[in-house]
């Protein structure tokens, strides 16, 4: 506890800490630290700053609390000054965001909290934090067996991610008491992995059978401290004895099973970017009623069973970073009038993220069980070797598990040795391999397939029914292209059962991209090849000039990177070792320029290079970073007069276009209602172009055809910004750094951005009756364009054109030999929303296919038919039949068409009865069949009051199976009388008759 004098009367104030330690934190994450003062001895304004900062902006204020005992009294951002009356608690929340710059691994800087009161204002406070970006990586064994009595050495990894020179120091924390451990010291170097030894021993009297040991392993002097599990097996000591019977892999797996129990968090809530063009879901919240974190795959078949005693659905969740309801547990969708308060506040931006997450859990009956799978996050690459047919190299692949991020295994792929790295990704780093490969996820490379493709074998646990209650574990690889053998992954893997190792390539192209519905992906093997840097050089000309140049040549330029200027900065930086050009974007401000009706663009091309170092520009990856810019924009424009300054230093003054203290997205949005209430559409399109010239940074003029550039007095087009001035040549950098530069954190909340892509081929295509992604793009632009002039509709973002090569997977986007996938990046506000689903329908209605990942909440079965093959279709339903099934199936699969089908058929389906005495009766029966490959849920009401009688009855028929029903004819008059029976179900064709006619 600190006292200070606080410059007032009475004059001393308790707080705490004195100095901030946010201890720890791994890379591409963040910590959390509360600052207090126990007891305000007067009334005071507090405002609170972080000064002194060598971290560029990592420490960042949450917020500032304050409370009369436990009630909460006022609350701010930090956007404005704190209320505080005199023995009020004041607390802070303070976060630090662990991006790890090169060479940098520890910072510090000073919280300061001023009085901005007028009357006896406080004596500054300042409190000293500090904080180091560090990550170990220990690679342990799935388990290990040791022998009564014996001692055992267990191989181990160490890897140092990020941080400086430390000593790993392991224990084993908890054990079972026949089990020991020697205490051990690893010295671990910077960016540098270990090789050691962990002495265990077993006692004469251990017990047979399978427990956890927890080993702890501590560095950076104790403040990183990581629990490890490792089951120990322990086994009868050897005798020589030839029939002493030996544990079976299916012994050994219901060991494991049998212990991995696992708790559940209940009542989470959760959210991805959000989801705004669907009303039947809850705006991408999930309000789960149990949420498991298992760390490895018998823990992942454990929440499975839970999740089937329950009769509930469940899915896995990675990042968060999607806008689909592919992930959602929901079986059902929402009826409007129960979603339609909850969206229209979120929509409209009356509420943000937190308040929607707190109002969220009413919802939570309409979901089943969620799996977090973030702990899902080690490398296997030791198991490799042991699973690999004979002579088969582990050089050229990666085994890891797959709920690791794609920027953690590009930094554990990175400090391989040697250092390897994928063939190709996304433009962004922060999904999971399985949510990336699962959803389709690519990038701009088109002389290759993307991500998706470079998977060679899946580790997956499905729905219940295979060893023991637990899901099914399945390992998944095509037959084409086998690299394993399976023997030795049963050996390896007890759990997966012998009739679970499919070498089948159709159930392998089905699983790549299977948007969680076949199971939880735990591990996936991964082709790998040589690490390499990349050089990306961007050109800035209009939509309409690149369509002019090179439309007539099949945009030939654009994939040979000519019309870039590529080929000649290559020549003119004397470099000869390099690829052909291998990517080809363009990004697009949809807003057009005043003057002509065009649209600024940038085209960015790349080769790849030997490794080598950073040099060059630098491109911005932060978009919150360019805030501070955006009124030099707008003041730089043409249009920008005295009228329009008098307009927005009016709107500066008064708060209408936001303050320094508002969040990016705020502020994005505030100027977006602004300029649409003055029809100021020429504003947005100048701050798009500012953004998009530090995204895109473009290489030295002096490589640039004169034809090419435009007089430096033509203000029609911004002046690049250039963030390294004595470094104008192009990027270069190491290819996953270039591939993907954005951040990995959550720049914007939930509904604070929006988007939408749609796949087509680049070309037109005579066995294809979609249009071409050239047709898709104008007819976007002009549809923007009609917005604009029509409705004042500016969409905050942009418009970008990737090109990739053609995927394996069955209903991967990238169906043709050449794609062009063009993605729609907005701001999150009621009018970019709109946009986004008029994006959708367009891409519907030209016959494309929308992201996984992305808005796609319009898209129904009739269009997941229409844009891929039915016989594809169908080998994925079967698929997902045989491993997902009914486990695994939610709104979001019944919506396009992918889920289990359940088809009803009566026989007969009409009866007859013959000639019925007045006063008698006669039953017949008839058979109700579920002949499909869903659970039919079917339903008869009672009959009323007449001449044919029936039981009212509801139940539900597995696929195959069948009920008997019962029929009565009871006539009251002569004569001939007919009816129908009315059955109601699930199936499509619902609702069913059976026609009845009787003779009296």
């Amino acid at each position: 506890m600190v006292i200070r004098d606080t410059g007032s009367l009475p004059g001393r104030i308790e707080t705490g800490p004195d100095a901030i330690d946010f201890g720890v934190s791994p890379p591409h994450g963040s910590a959390d630290a509360t600052f207090t003062i126990i007891h305000a001895q007067s009334d005071a304004r507090l405002s609170a700053s972080i000064v002194a900062d060598n971290s560029q902006g990592r420490f960042r204020i949450q917020s500032l609390k304050s409370y009369e005992e436990t009630t909460e009294k006022d609350s701010t951002d930090g956007t404005r000054p704190l209320n505080v009356s005199r023995g009020q608690k004041i607390e802070i929340a303070l976060r630090f965001y662990s991006l790890l710059p090169k060479g940098q691994d520890y910072f510090e800087a000073v919280l300061m909290i001023q009085d901005v009161s007028a009357n006896r204002p406080w004596k500054p406070i300042h409190a000293g934090m500090t904080a180091l970006v560090g990550g170990i990586t220990t690679i342990l064994p799935p388990a290990v067996q040791i022998q009564q009595g014996q001692r055992l050495s267990v191989p181990i990894t160490v890897i140092s991610n990020a941080g400086p020179d430390t000593t790993v120091s392991f224990i084993m924390r908890s054990r079972p008491n026949w089990i020991s451990m020697t205490p051990l010291q690893v010295s671990l170097p910077r960016g540098k992995r270990v090789t050691a030894t962990l002495a265990l021993a077993a006692a004469p009297t251990a017990l047979l059978g399978t427990q956890d040991a927890i080993i702890e392993s501590a560095a950076f002097d104790g403040k990183l401290l990581i629990p490890h599990k490792l089951p120990v097996i322990a086994r009868v000591i050897a005798v020589p004895l030839p029939d002493l019977p030996q544990p079976q892999p299916a012994d050994v797996c219901g060991y494991l099973e049998g212990l991995s129990g696992l708790p559940s968090q209940d009542n989470q809530t959760w959210s991805n970017w959000g989801i705004v063009d669907s009303p039947e879901t809850v705006l991408g919240f999930l309000p789960t009623a149990k949420l498991f974190q298992p760390t490895n795959p018998y823990e992942i078949a454990n929440a499975v069973q839970q999740a089937e005693a329950a009769g509930k659905t469940i899915r896995a969740r990675g990042s968060g970073w999607s806008f689909s309801d592919a992930v959602l547990p929901q079986p059902a969708p929402i009826a409007d009038v129960q979603t339609f308060g909850f969206r229209a506040q979120g929509i409209s931006g009356q509420l943000e993220q937190d308040a929607l997450s707190g109002q969220s859990p009413v919802f939570s009956s309409f979901f089943g069980f969620s799996i977090d799978t973030s702990k899902l996050d080690r490398s296997l690459q030791t198991l490799l070797p042991n699973i690999l047919v004979d002579n088969r190299g582990i050089e050229s692949l990666f085994f890891a598990e797959a709920g690791m991020t794609i920027i953690s295994l590009n930094t554990l792929l990175d400090n391989q040795t040697p250092a390897v790295a994928l063939k190709t990704m996304g433009g962004a780093a922060a999904q999971t391999i399985a949510g990336a490969i699962s959803t389709g996820t690519h990038g701009g490379d088109f002389d290759r397939a993307p991500l998706a493709d470079s998977v060679r074998a899946i580790y997956l646990v499905g729905k219940g029914g295979g060893l023991g209650v637990n899901g099914t574990h399945h390992w998944i690889e095509p037959l084409s292209r086998r690299i394993t053998d399976r023997v030795k992954i049963h050996a390896t893997f007890p759990c997966i059962h012998d009739t679970n190792i499919h070498y089948d390539d159709d159930m392998f192209r089905a699983a790549l991209v299977s948007m969680g519905a076949m199971g939880v992906i735990y591990a996936v093997i991964l082709d790998v090849v040589p690490q390499y840097s990349l050089l990306q050089v961007n050109k800035w000309s209009t939509w309409e000039d690149l369509k002019e140049e090179q439309s007539t040549a099949r945009f030939a330029g654009l994939f040979n990177g000519s019309w870039s200027g590529l080929t000649g900065i290559l020549r003119q930086l004397g470099i000869e070792n390099h690829s052909p050009n291998r990517f080809a974007q363009v990004v697009i401000n949809p807003m057009r320029r005043t003057t002509d009706g065009k649209h600024n663009c940038y085209v960015s091309n790349r080769v790849e290079l030997p490794l080598q170092a950073r040099s060059g520009v630098t491109p911005l990856t932060d978009f919150r970073q360019v805030a501070g810019q955006v009124r030099s924009a707008i003041e730089n424009s043409p249009e920008y007069g005295f009228f329009e300054h008098a307009h927005f230093c009016v709107g500066f003054i008064h708060g209408e276009l936001g303050t320094d203290e508002d969040p990016v997205h705020v502020r994005m949005r505030k100027l977006l209602t602004f300029c649409k209430g003055r029809n100021y559409p020429w504003a947005i399109r100048a701050v798009i172009d500012m953004i998009m010239t530090q995204y895109f940074p473009r290489s030295s003029n002096d490589f640039t055809p004169d034809s090419r550039r435009r007089p430096p007095t033509d203000r029609s087009q911004p002046e690049p910004v250039e963030p390294h001035e004595d470094a104008p040549s192009p990027q270069i950098d190491i290819g996953f750094k270039v591939m993907a530069p954005g951040d990995t954190s959550r720049a914007f909340p939930t509904l604070g951005g929006t988007s939408v892509e749609s796949a087509f081929s680049f070309f037109s295509r005579s066995d294809h009756p979609g249009a071409d992604v050239i047709t898709f793009i104008d007819a976007v632009l002009a549809e923007i364009d009609q917005g604009v002039e029509r409705d004042r509709v500016f969409p905050g973002g942009w418009l970008s054109l990737r090109v990739t090569g053609q995927t394996n997977a069955l209903l991967g986007m990238e169906r043709f030999d050449c794609n062009g996938l063009v993605e729609l990046s907005l701001i999150g506000n009621p009018d970019d929303y709109a946009v986004v689903r008029r994006v959708e329908k367009l891409t519907l209605e030209m016959g494309g296919a929308l992201h996984w990942g992305q808005s796609n909440g319009l898209m129904t079965f009739r269009d997941v038919e229409a844009a891929y093959r039915p016989a594809a279709v169908a080998t994925w339903r079967t698929t997902q039949l045989q491993l997902g099934g009914s486990t695994f199936t939610n709104f979001f699969m019944r919506r396009c068409g992918l889920a289990p089908t359940p088809s009803l058929r009566l026989d007969p389906t009409s009866i007859h009865f013959d000639t019925t005495p007045v006063g008698e009766t006669k039953n017949r029966m008839f058979r109700i069949a579920n002949i499909g490959s869903g659970p039919l849920q079917v339903s008869l009401s009672r009959s009323p009051s007449g001449p044919f009688l029936w039981a009212g009855f509801s139940t539900v028929i597995p696929p195959g199976g069948f009920e008997d029903a019962d029929v009565e004819f009871a006539p009251r008059s002569p004569g001939r009388q007919t009816g129908t029976l009315l059955l109601e179900s699930n199936a499509p064709e619902s609702p069913h008759r059976v026609a009845l006619t009787g003779v009296a």
